[in-house]
């Protein structure tokens, strides 16, 4: 047990040393990137749960009519 926390530990501090070993314009380039993703995301993201509660909507208007 001692073992699995010890590298636990040691993974954990080498996590912080290589994050902090990265380039500003890499850091940069990889936020900009990721928010164009996001950007870019969003009309799929409105369409997709547009489109359910449409459905929803239609199946519950169906079941009451008949």
């Amino acid at each position: 047990m001692k073992k699995i926390v010890a590298v636990f530990g040691l993974s954990v501090g080498l996590t912080g040393v290589a994050n902090a070993a990265l380039p500003a314009v890499i850091d940069t380039s990889i936020t900009t990137d990721a928010l164009a993703l996001i950007d870019k995301g969003w009309p799929l993201l409105i369409a997709i749960f547009g489109g359910m509660l449409f459905m929803r909507l239609f199946k519950r208007v169906g079941n009451k009519v008949t």
